[in-house]
């Protein structure tokens, strides 16, 4: 029973996802919002591809003033002419009002990583405390307001990075949870055999994994599969050595998550290889 009470993970309190909401609204979703206009720079030309995105109805070229702009990856544009099509719909178009929709994709995904921090360290240290203190580090980090004043993606990389780690960590805790759940017989019949359970669990967090993965590379490209399974694999083999690594990668289910980062990110590629057929081939000077 100690065993099981030191393991358990506390849920998140009300009070804390509060704090934590309140706080993202008064540095994320309020003042921020609107101020500075956007700038002649990385701001104007990202707007400029969302709304060139809508003008045209074409979701797989992105155009920047009227020239195809293929280096970068198109969830963010994605995220943000969502917002303007909203924004127009509601009949908020002027200039404040677009200002505003393009930079609330970067504003949820602070939110959400907010949370995924949070639930990170409540998980790894068994605490409430860490969990509330992570979240407000992250949600008070300069860096992190400073880089969404701009329309780039960093915010949205940070947040499938962090969420592919947490999903890998949730299956690094699967055994340690799947012991104290069947440990007792008078709890589980011994029919139950404990994959049953776990295993399912392993299962859902690998292919949240890749999706993960295969998001980030739509928001920056093959660093959002890098970083993440590169992250992984050093943990796996500094703590395991080579053969135990690569055992527990076969325990991973690796072919259904590839699967599962092919379908959601390879279409976008394809799409985009068929319409610009031209486009990334050497031509002489």
């Amino acid at each position: 029973m100690r065993t099981e009470q030191r393991l358990a993970t506390p849920t998140r309190p009300r009070a804390v996802l509060a704090w934590i909401v309140l706080l993202w609204a008064g540095f994320y979703a309020s003042f921020a919002l609107a101020r500075p206009p956007l700038l002649d720079d990385a701001d104007s030309v990202h707007a400029e591809v969302a709304r060139e995105m809508l003008l045209r109805h074409d979701y797989v070229t992105l155009y920047a003033n009227g020239i195809r702009y293929l280096e970068k990856a198109p969830l963010l544009y994605w995220s943000m002419a969502a917002c303007l099509k909203v924004f127009s719909a509601l009949g908020l178009t002027g200039p404040m009002a677009r200002t505003v929709a393009v930079r609330l994709p970067l504003a949820f995904a602070v939110l959400a990583l907010a949370l995924v921090c949070e639930s990170f360290a409540r998980r790894m240290f068994r605490s409430r405390r860490a969990g509330l203190y992570a979240a407000l580090i992250l949600l008070s980090s300069f860096g992190i307001f400073i880089f969404t004043r701009i329309t780039i993606p960093d915010a949205m990389v940070c947040l499938w990075i962090t969420t592919a780690l947490w999903c890998f960590w949730r299956t690094e805790e699967a055994p340690a949870v799947r012991q104290t759940r069947f440990a007792a017989p008078a709890v589980r019949p011994t029919r139950f055999a404990p994959n049953d359970w776990a295993q399912s669990h392993v299962r859902i967090f690998c292919w949240a994994f890749g999706a993960s993965c295969a998001l980030n590379v739509l928001t920056k490209g093959l660093i959002g599969v890098v970083f993440p399974v590169g992250a992984v694999a050093i943990y796996l083999v500094l703590s395991r050595g080579w053969a135990r690594a690569w055992g527990r990668v076969k325990e991973l289910y690796p072919w259904s998550t590839v699967a599962v980062f092919l379908v959601i990110a390879a279409p976008w590629h394809m799409l985009a290889g068929l319409a610009n057929p031209t486009q990334g081939q050497p031509t002489p000077f």
